[in-house]
Formats: structure tokens, C-alpha cells, sequence
């Protein structure tokens, strides 16, 4: 997607350029967070990814591309942000990064009577070790069976931003899946 055609659509107004403004741009700015702010975890870094492309995006009437690149521009909000989070934290990541509550006891057996009871311990398994950002989204979705609106408002952000979270989760998830021998199978079936 060309960015210059996003961005011209967002100056004349159209809504619809920033979601694909967002999705074209982070991956680019994750790999930049992770040098500036290896030390956060990684649902902040994404939270400070999506709150400098928000900004970017409200303030897109000053960007100026004699100056520099679009991507380059962003990278400045995404150091404010960065530095935001750590004025919020100056002792650092807190110890738990759920900040909804204690996830409940993942009853694998309730699992195992939907399918192969190897294959659903294995995707328990990979589910249990995922980050714990990614097992409180997973779980407020798939377990409580939250709707969007509804998990972006318990993590106190975007709609939009908790869609881009869920699906990154699932993408790492995926990744990971693709590596378990105790998958792989079941994995295969679903190309057909």
C-alpha cells in the first residue's frame, strides 16, 4: 500500500486511510521500538506504537514531507511515547502485567472434548507460555467471550488498537503453532 496515497487521504478526510495507515506501519515500528525500548514489554511497546500512529494521524495536517519521511516522522511520537510510558514507570515494568485480575485455572480437560486430547494439550500448552499480554486478550476473548468494544475498555485503549492486539496475538500464536510437531497434523488438515 503506498503510504503517500494513505496520507493524502487522510488529509482529505477520509476515515477509513487510518486503520490501514496503522496496519502498514507497524511492523516497521515495532522493530524500531524494540531498539529504543527493548526493556518494555511487549504490549507497551504496542500500545506506544498505536498511540504515536494515532497522534500521527489527528496531527497529519502538520507533516510535511520536505522534511523527512512519513515512517520517520512517526518515529518521534513513538519515542514520546515511549518516554511517557517511562515517566509512568520510572522503577521499570511492573511484576504483573495484568492489570484486569488473576486469570482463572485453564481446565485442559474441558478443552481435550473438543478434538485430539494431544493436539488440545499441545495448543494449551502453547496458549499457557504464550506472553502474558497475549493470554489476558486470548482469554478475554475467547474465554469470557468479550466483545471488542468491551476488552478495549477493561485495557483502556482503542477499539481499533485492541483488534491490531488480538490479531498480533494470534499471528505469534500461529508461529508458534507452525513449529509443534503436536499440531503440525491439524495444521495441515485445515490447507485443504
Amino acid at each position: 500500500m503506498d503510504i503517500t496515497r494513505l496520507i493524502q487521504q487522510l488529509k482529505a478526510g477520509d476515515d477509513t486511510a487510518g486503520p490501514i495507515l496503522v496496519s502498514v506501519l507497524a511492523p516497521r515500528l515495532l522493530g524500531y521500538a524494540e531498539l529504543i525500548a527493548g526493556d518494555l514489554p511487549l504490549a507497551d511497546r504496542e500500545q506506544a506504537i498505536e498511540q504515536a500512529i494515532e497522534t500521527a494521524v489527528r496531527r497529519i495536517d502538520r507533516y510535511d514531507p520536505s522534511k523527512g519521511t512519513f515512517p520517520g516522522w512517526v518515529r518521534a511520537f513513538v519515542r514520546h511515547a515511549v518516554g511517557d510510558w517511562r515517566r509512568r514507570h520510572p522503577d521499570g515494568a511492573p511484576t504483573s502485567l495484568d492489570q484486569v485480575g488473576e486469570p482463572p485455572a485453564h481446565e485442559i480437560d474441558d478443552i481435550e472434548d473438543q478434538g485430539s486430547p494431544r493436539a488440545s494439550a499441545a495448543l494449551a500448552a502453547l496458549v499457557l507460555t504464550a506472553p502474558e499480554a497475549d493470554q489476558l486478550i486470548l482469554r478475554l476473548r475467547y474465554e469470557e467471550n468479550l466483545l471488542h468494544a468491551q476488552i478495549a475498555q477493561q485495557l483502556g485503549v482503542s477499539e481499533a488498537a485492541c483488534r491490531k492486539r488480538l490479531e498480533r496475538a494470534l499471528e505469534r500464536l500461529r508461529a508458534r503453532a507452525v513449529n509443534d510437531p503436536d499440531l503440525n497434523p491439524n495444521l495441515e488438515g485445515e490447507k485443504r
